[in-house]
C-alpha cells in the first residue's frame, strides 16, 4: 500500500519520526522522482515538502504504520 500525506510544519516531521521509528517496518517517502527513507530527519527535509508526500512502509507491520500515521494523510 501508499499513502498520501503533507507535513504542515517542522513539529509534524519530528512527530512523524517518532512514530515511525516505533516499527519494525522500512519506510519510503516519494516527492516527484526523489525517494527517501522516511525513518531520516535529513532524508525528510531534502524533500520539496510544499506538496503532499507519498509513503510507502515494507514490512509486515505496514498497516499499523498507516493507521497511526493516518493523522498526515493529504
Amino acid at each position: 500500500g501508499k499513502m498520501k500525506i503533507r507535513f504542515r510544519s517542522i513539529n509534524a516531521i519530528e512527530e512523524f519520526l517518532d512514530i515511525v521509528n516505533r516499527f519494525s517496518a522500512e519506510i519510503d517517502i516519494k516527492s516527484k522522482r526523489t525517494t527517501v527513507d522516511g525513518k531520516s530527519m535529513m532524508g525528510i527535509f531534502s524533500l520539496d515538502l510544499s506538496n503532499p508526500v507519498e509513503v510507502t512502509a515494507i514490512g509486515n507491520e505496514s498497516e499499523q504504520v498507516y493507521e497511526a500515521i493516518s493523522k498526515y494523510a493529504a
